[in-house]
């Protein structure tokens, strides 16, 4: 049985056709990270005189429409950014054929402008519904990605969205070298990573919401409170981790209890400081107690007691710093 893969631009494709890619965008697409399908025809018929580079795909199995694809490239920092990749039926066959092809596609047509891919990035959803991971277009990008040498990048980051007002949702980001079959999992310092996370906010996202609000300075200067937050809560320690391959439906819907995702997260990652800071305040005032015992232990009348006292306390001291330790490391 023959199968024949096609894609075309969404400028050069016919409007039924888009008008069909679309729809098959709001209907596999999760409604929290669904970008306005009006707004995304303005970019595709250009509406709007910008500098910025965006690609629309209709995509086609056997000379009938199956999927749509949206990416976007960052010029300062090389960055391809992957924001929708969808087909009628989530099948991995299907998405990897895609993903290659429009890969080549925008690295030849960039190339041809002598612009270069150095990482492809693209946005993991961390919203939760209880414990449960609820997008379900993540949770199936965590499965393929990871065969395609994605990892993540384990800080804190938050994913503009703007319907009626402007907000920021908890995500990670997915990212690999572009080319490169080299290990992924090297250390991304924070200049980069802020440069990066600058470039998505400013580039990508506020100079598209911009078109579409009135309260552009309001924006603005959202923008820069969040990443002025981003900034004083990176991490001390910054790294990325592998992607879990796992080929499972109880995953896809947010609910297999076996497979730990990645969680770090800028409100964990709060709770995290406040636990550690919290730690060495006991600790500090548990050590303090020890020597005023010692010191005034003759005025309390507790000389018989202090050896048993002191000893008790340095074991609860212990046993903070160890479960503390322990938190950390599973949280």
């Amino acid at each position: 049985m023959n199968v024949c893969y096609n894609i075309k631009y969404a400028s050069r494709a016919k409007q039924s056709d888009l008008i069909k890619a679309l729809n098959i965008y709001t209907k596999t697409v999760d409604r929290f990270a669904q970008t306005d399908t009006n707004q995304i025809m303005d970019y595709i018929s250009k509406k709007y005189d910008e500098n910025r580079v965006m690609f629309f795909f209709v995509l086609y199995l056997n000379g009938e429409v199956c999927g749509f694809a949206e990416y976007a490239y960052l010029k300062k920092n090389k960055v391809l950014m992957l924001d929708y990749l969808c087909t009628e039926n989530r099948n991995h066959t299907l998405f990897y054929n895609f993903y290659q092809m429009i890969f080549e596609e925008i690295n030849k047509t960039l190339n041809s402008k002598k612009l270069f891919i150095e990482f492809i990035v693209t946005e993991l959803s961390l919203l939760k519904h209880g414990k449960k991971l609820i997008e379900m277009d993540s949770n199936y990008f965590r499965q393929i990605l990871s065969f395609e040498q994605f990892h993540i990048l384990n800080i804190p980051y938050k994913q503009p969205c703007m319907d009626k007002r402007l907000e920021f949702f908890e995500y990670s980001l997915a990212i690999k070298k572009a080319n490169s079959y080299e290990d992924n999992s090297y250390v991304y310092n924070k200049n980069f990573y802020m440069s990066l996370i600058s470039e998505i906010y400013e580039e990508h996202y506020l100079q598209w919401y911009l078109h579409y609000t009135d309260n552009k300075n309001e924006l603005i200067e959202t923008f820069n409170n969040s990443l002025a937050l981003l900034n004083n809560e990176y991490p001390p320690e910054a790294y990325v981790e592998e992607i879990y391959s796992v080929n499972c439906r109880l995953f896809d819907k947010g609910i297999c209890n076996q497979i730990k995702p990645e969680t770090i997260t800028l409100s964990k990652q709060k709770k995290k400081n406040i636990r550690k800071y919290l730690v060495c305040v006991i600790w500090v005032a548990l050590s303090l107690s020890s020597i005023l015992l010692c010191y005034f232990q003759d005025e309390l009348g507790i000389t018989k007691y202090i050896s048993t006292l002191v000893n008790a306390i340095t074991m609860i001291t212990g046993i903070i710093a160890f479960l503390a330790t322990v938190k950390n490391k599973i949280t």
